[in-house]
Parts: C-alpha cells; sequence; structure tokens
C-alpha cells in the first residue's frame, strides 16, 4: 500500500506505510522554524539532501540456519535449490530463480575469494537487467515486514545474497533521491 504525503512545508514522497525512518538531528523544523514533520501523520518523509535515510530492514540467512519469527518475508536468491534442505523446513515465501546469479558467473566464481570483485561487478550488472517485478517486490518487502534473503553458500561475506542486499539498497535510495 503506497501513501502520498501533501502538506505545506513538508517534503513530497511515496513510499509504503510503516517505514521506519531516522534523522541526525533532533530538531526537524524548516528555515523559519516551521515543523516540517509530524510524527502524528500515517507515514514518515524521506529526504536524502536533509539527511533523512530509509531503514531497511534486509537481513541475510544461510538456508541452513534455523527459521526466527522475525525473519518477515523469506526469500531463497540461489538459482539451485540448497542440498538437504526439505521444502518444509526452509519455511520460504518465494524463491527468486529469476534474479539469481547466471551459471556461468556462478560456475566461474567457484567462490574463490580473490575473484569477488570482478563476481560482485559482474552480478551488479546482471542484476541491472534482471526481472524488475521481482526486484521490486523485495524492495517493497524490506520496508515491511523486513526481509530475510536466504543462501546456501558457505561464505557468509561473499556471496550473491550480499551483492543483492547492497543493489537493493542502493535502488532504494536512488529512488528517494528527487
Amino acid at each position: 500500500m503506497i501513501a502520498l504525503l501533501r502538506k505545506k512545508h513538508a517534503i513530497h514522497a511515496a513510499i509504503p506505510i510503516g517505514v521506519r525512518v531516522t534523522h541526525r538531528s533532533s530538531s526537524i523544523s524548516d528555515d523559519r522554524g516551521k515543523l516540517r514533520y509530524n510524527h502524528a501523520l500515517p507515514m514518515h518523509v524521506i529526504d536524502s539532501r536533509n539527511g533523512w535515510q530509509v531503514s531497511m530492514k534486509i537481513r541475510l540467512k544461510r538456508a541452513y540456519d534455523a527459521v526466527a519469527e522475525d525473519d518477515g518475508h523469506r526469500a531463497l536468491v540461489d538459482g539451485m535449490w540448497p542440498r538437504g534442505v526439505a521444502k518444509a523446513d526452509a519455511a520460504l515465501d518465494e524463491w527468486c530463480k529469476h534474479i539469481a546469479p547466471s551459471k556461468e558467473l556462478v560456475k566461474w566464481f567457484g567462490h574463490r575469494r580473490a575473484r569477488w570483485p570482478d563476481f560482485r561487478a559482474s552480478y551488479w550488472a546482471e542484476l541491472e537487467s534482471a526481472d524488475a517485478e521481482t526486484l521490486g517486490r523485495l524492495c517493497s518487502k524490506a520496508a515491511d515486514p523486513g526481509l530475510t534473503l536466504i543462501f546456501a553458500a558457505k561464505d557468509t561475506a561473499c556471496n550473491n545474497a550480499v551483492v543483492l542486499k547492497e543493489w537493493l539498497e542502493s535502488s532504494q535510495q536512488d529512488s528517494d533521491r528527487p
């Protein structure tokens, strides 16, 4: 559900209701001292030019880790099903095969840390032309109730879910800019 705020001295923004917003200062007013942000409004306002920032709730979790109540929307982001994990035990909300890195890229990468920068750049380029509907859905789930990207790789720091998380956060920041 999208809400649009239209108020004098307020920033116009279309964002999902319930997005948590943080601000660097406690004073939130315009040049004339008038209040620009009313906490009683049914939504929050984002303007990256003035220090506003979305708190996207994107977590990363291995497919072999236990399911938690606060995982939110659970999406498997690998192209292949993780070995030894039953579909019932995975408790997934969706399997995003269409936005997984290409088989050729995964085979070339082979989870070698020395190839991580090149893998990251190549997968980022693949995401730029990936299924926009799936990526948009994941962005909206990241705002509320939260999103957990599920992956099978042993390396929790260098895998496709890390790149996807960075891409989603970057795309959200880009959409917030006027």
